[in-house]
């Protein structure tokens, strides 16, 4: 519905507010329904019922909250919460983009917004955070990535009851330090900026904190603190500069997802076994030469990721990994594919290419859930008879080996969908034959 142009009027008007002179109680009461919703399309239906009615009406608070957010081209309905009032769909505004560059004031009577919980500064181009965002007390989520900040206001201790803080990609050389007072904080987002140390203690207030995000910086250690934030499931380091992580990791008893990629760690200490509510970890990109030997006790893991490493060879105990759906250990060192590798039987996804793997062991066709398998860039020079039993395989990858033929149970690979051979010694009768037996198969010669 576009804006009336009365609605446009009403905000060049100075004088003082003046009572609507209504024909009937019914229509007072609907009018002030509509202007006290705090609702943009009843806001509307107010303007027009009141140019119908003929009357002299003062835009109410929220309307020129309304007015305001529709001039700066901020009203985003795509974030807000729907409700059903009498067969009427309504839109109450409960988040706040700003995605243009901040050149604006910001009206004090936003803080009328009783439903606005988010505001999304992102992309503005801040050099400070504005203070019209420290007036809104019920603030749970504040959104200040790819701006230019480099410290926060001690102003936003007011948002006690902030869960979301994300400050990705901004100048920040240290945490700021006014973080440790917002004590509901959840989630805290501090990705590619510049941080280089975080003092000892700085994470012993934030107990609360669920997710923690420092990817991308500079950090060379890890504040022993953040080993006490026992609410904490999800931690991301990676992209720094780590050459080790705490010894009290094992702390983190409620930690799920544990992201290290693309740093210096050479090694996990011992005590990373004891994360046994773990399911994601990544650690690709170290220069790690051995996973831990008590890695069975990661019962509940599902996916490790430990590509680009120095690996010459797994621990025995991998095996026992029951629950494992994705295991990626590319780029690595290893020569050979543990022998009782059929233990693996929730494995889905296996990723083993630029490996130095020569031969595949009958076990290996007993992974009864493989779905994808990447052996490319090994010496691998022939397959198990029993390839065949990896009925649900559907993507293979043995590109780059020094495969001369397939074996006959190859052509029972009825859901295999894509398949690449390039790079191996196979003949052109041999292609000629999988492409006829397997039709539904996108080979690469």
């Amino acid at each position: 519905m576009p804006l009336p142009m009365f609605f446009w009027k009403k905000k060049k008007e100075t004088a003082k507010p003046t009572a609507p002179i209504l024909k009937d109680n019914a229509t007072q009461q609907k009018l002030e329904a509509l202007l006290y919703s705090g609702v943009a399309e009843n806001i509307e239906l107010a303007i027009l019922l009141a140019q119908n009615e003929g009357i002299n009406l003062e835009l109410p608070i929220y309307a020129l909250i309304y007015e305001w957010l529709m001039e700066h081209n901020m009203f985003n309905i795509g974030e807000a919460a729907t409700l059903e009032e009498k067969s009427t769909k309504v839109l109450v505004q409960k988040t706040l983009f700003v995605h243009h560059e901040f050149n604006i004031e910001f009206p004090i009577y936003l803080n009328h917004l009783q439903q606005l919980n988010t505001i999304d500064l992102a992309h503005d181009n801040l050099t400070s955070c504005p203070s019209f965002v420290f007036q809104i007390k019920q603030l749970e989520n504040l959104h200040l990535t790819h701006n230019k900040l480099h410290a926060l206001p001690n102003d936003i201790v007011a948002l006690q009851k902030l869960k979301e803080l994300t400050l990705s990609s901004n100048q920040f050389t240290e945490l700021p330090t006014i973080i440790q007072k917002l004590s509901s904080l959840e989630l805290l987002v501090i990705r590619s900026n510049k941080i280089a140390s975080i003092d000892q203690d700085y994470f012993t207030p934030l107990r609360q904190l669920s997710i923690l995000v420092l990817e991308d910086n500079i950090l060379e250690e890890l504040p022993s603190s953040i080993c006490q934030l026992d609410q904490l499931n999800h931690l991301n380091i990676s992209k720094n500069k780590l050459s080790k992580i705490p010894t009290n990791i094992h702390l983190l008893k409620q930690l799920k997802e544990f992201n290290c990629s693309e740093n210096n760690l050479t090694y996990l200490p011992p005590s990373f076994n004891q994360l046994s509510q773990l399911k994601i970890v990544k650690i690709n990109h170290n220069k790690l030469i051995f996973l831990p030997n008590d890695i069975q006790q990661l019962k509940q893991l599902k996916w490790l990721k430990a590509s680009h490493n120095q690996l010459t060879q797994l621990p025995p105990s991998i095996i026992h990994l029951s629950n494992l759906e994705s295991l990626s250990l590319s780029h690595n060192q290893l020569i050979e594919i543990p022998s009782n590798f059929s233990h693996f039987q929730q494995l889905q996804s296996l990723n083993l290419s630029h490996n130095r793997i020569k031969s595949i062991p009958t076990s290996f066709c007993d992974l009864s859930a493989l779905d994808v398998c990447n052996l490319a860039n090994n010496t691998i020079t022939e397959l198990p008879q029993e390839i065949g039993n990896l009925s649900k395989l559907a993507y293979l990858d043995l590109s780059y080996n020094e495969l001369t033929s397939l074996p006959i149970s190859f052509l029972q690979l009825h859901n295999l969908r894509n398949c690449c051979l390039k790079g191996n010694a196979l003949t052109d009768k041999t292609k000629a034959h999988l492409q006829q037996k397997l039709p539904h198969c996108d080979f690469h010669f």
